[in-house]
């Protein structure tokens, strides 16, 4: 590794699930300067786009939203920026930075003992509230995330840095304890600013205040194309085009922002021209194909589809209340994944729009995905290969048809989902495959309010299913993402599943310095997570995004974990 690393013009960025392998001196792709501005109508922000997101967030800091409110992503990056932002492409794009750091310029310093030094030079930004957004709140925001008494959802990549420094209010020196692969590329959730003037004295006064108190919903003060004007618990969010956004104004001047739970009253409201925008998952294929249809004939709308997450279900790996400690057997994760019929539930639940069956936490698309699938084990649906499985690991039917171990005691697995036609659809085929092999399954539908509860993430005593973008980053199945009380249960590791393989190599990816070890590592890792099963992987969603004419803009999950990563160019045609 070491003499890789002193071959500083070898050195690249890499990214998995669709994005490109982009050398770390490449200019911003041909189109896209560095200077690259939202445009705005010719008389500046204008309209209100109303939108359904079905979650109210606890918080719009981008590090303290739990994963499993995937609205509250929708909301965190409307009202922030980051350093850079990803194109569909999967190429950075400067945001509060003025161009990528490389290693050509000398804004990208890789070391012979692995450490290394990246410059970020930052355009003129103002927070909400009129101030300069300066390196100092880059500075201080490290010093937030890197104290472990702040519960983060993720502290990636904050634990590779050794240090943050701000010589000057445009310049940002971050110091690498060892290489992270995107650390010229840091986008949402990774290195978000936070406004000093207002937090630090908090901060330094009382961290309970600091992390309880209202900076963090209605008095948010942001940095992102849009702020807080008002906030209606339970209802709405009503935001105002920020107009000293650090791209340019936005192009809509509003967002009436709705907390809509129920996709038959989104739909509704979608046809009758009271919503412009919603999206999967509150809004599901079935209803995405509906809409389709009558949109087909009026001309009213379109509706995007997209692949870039995977559906899986995990299941508790440590005592709970009521949990089934078979789950910690490989032999019964197997059985369960072998005994699920995915392809047809897959069919089910995208409505025909798009999407198959995942055997990896990787896309199709993806370069090194047939390297991948080839090396991974695979679990087609087969019930007497499931029995099989099952006896091996000491459980056999019992009189009454269930199965039972030698002590007579039942294999029952709660399977959970959120609460709407998909997550009921889904639970229920899913209990109905795992019953016709013998297992007392019991779907379990958590209400949409309570969606991404840190603590019911945390403590659901058997399965449950839901989804994230496919990224090196979004790869949560590591022990130190396993939630914890101390942590607020943030960590994205709900099943609390753990293996030090897998540790590692999920580690090595995002510190790779070659595309050899890059890939090395991911087949690696898919290899042992597929023995393993540390989750189940089911299928790929159809990722749907509905936007009523003329409203322009719109245009998939892509690598976010939200359909909101550009919605500064949302708004109306011209």
């Amino acid at each position: 590794m070491r003499s890789f690393l002193i071959r500083r013009a070898s050195v690249v960025t890499f990214a998995l699930a669709g994005l490109s392998v982009l050398a770390a001196c490449a200019a911003p792709p041909a189109g896209i300067g560095s200077e690259r501005r939202a445009a705005p109508g010719p008389t500046g922000p204008k309209g209100t786009l109303h939108i359904a997101w079905a979650g109210e967030p606890p918080s719009l800091g981008p590090k303290f939203v739990s994963p499993g409110g995937t609205a509250f992503n929708e909301l965190a990056i409307t009202f922030n920026s980051a350093l850079t932002y990803y194109d569909p492409s999967g190429s950075p794009i400067p945001q509060i930075a003025r161009e990528v750091p490389t290693v050509d310029n000398g804004s990208w310093v890789v070391n012979a003992d692995g450490t290394m030094v990246t410059t970020y030079h930052l355009r003129p930004a103002k927070w909400h509230d009129g101030a300069p957004l300066t390196a100092s709140d880059f500075a201080f925001a490290y010093t937030v995330y890197a104290n472990p008494q702040v519960p983060l959802y993720k502290r990636d990549p904050e634990r590779f840095m050794s240090g943050v420094d701000a010589p000057d209010e445009s310049t940002l020196v971050i110091r690498w304890a060892q290489p992270y692969y995107h650390a010229n590329a840091l986008r949402y959730t990774q290195m978000d600013p936070l406004p000093a003037h207002i937090l630090a004295d908090a901060y330094r006064r009382d961290l309970d205040s600091f992390l309880n108190g209202p900076y963090w919903t209605h008095k948010y003060v942001g940095s992102g194309p849009f702020r807080v004007d008002s906030w209606e618990p339970g209802v709405r969010i009503v935001a105002q085009a920020h107009q000293e956004w650090v791209l340019g104004p936005p192009k809509a001047a509003t967002l009436d922002i709705r907390f809509i739970t129920d996709a038959n009253t989104i739909l509704a409201n979608l046809l009758a021209g009271d919503l412009d925008i919603s999206a999967q998952p509150w809004f599901p294929p079935s209803s995405a194909a509906e809409l389709k249809q009558a949109w087909a004939a009026s001309g009213a709308g379109s509706v995007n589809v997209t692949e870039s997450r995977m559906e899986h279900m995990d299941l508790r790996q440590y005592e709970v209340p009521n949990w089934q400690p078979a789950l910690t057997d490989v032999r019964v994760r197997q059985a369960l994944l072998t005994a699920m019929d995915r392809p047809s539930l897959a069919e089910l639940l995208n409505a025909g729009l798009a999407g198959s069956a995942a055997d990896a936490f990787i896309l199709p698309t993806d370069r090194i995905f047939s390297d991948v699938d080839r090396a991974v084990m695979k679990y087609p649906y087969d019930p007497g290969r499931a029995a099989r499985l099952f006896a091996e690991a000491g459980w056999q039917r019992a009189g009454d048809g269930v199965l039972a171990n030698a002590a007579g005691a039942k294999l029952f697995v709660e399977v959970g989902a959120t609460a709407g036609p998909a997550g009921e659809q889904e639970t229920a085929f899913v209990a109905n495959n795992w019953k016709a092999v013998g297992i007392d399954a019991t779907p379990a539908l958590r209400p949409r309010v309570l969606a991404g509860d840190p603590e019911l993430d945390a403590t659901f005593p058997g399965g449950y299913s839901s989804n994230r973008p496919i990224t090196p980053e979004n790869f949560v199945w590591t022990t130190s993402q396993i939630p914890l009380q101390q942590n607020r249960y943030l960590g994205a590791n709900r099943g609390g599943f753990s293996d030090p393989e897998v540790d590692r190599a999920s580690n090595a990816i995002l510190t790779a310095t070659s595309p050899q070890a890059f890939g090395e590592n991911s087949v690696a890792l898919h290899k042992r997570m597929s023995a393993m099963l540390g989750t189940l992987p089911l299928y790929y969603p159809a990722d749907d995004i509905v936007a009523r004419n003329p409203i322009k803009g719109p245009l998939g999950h892509f690598t976010y974990p939200c359909y909101s990563w550009n919605i500064f160019e949302w708004g109306f045609a011209e």
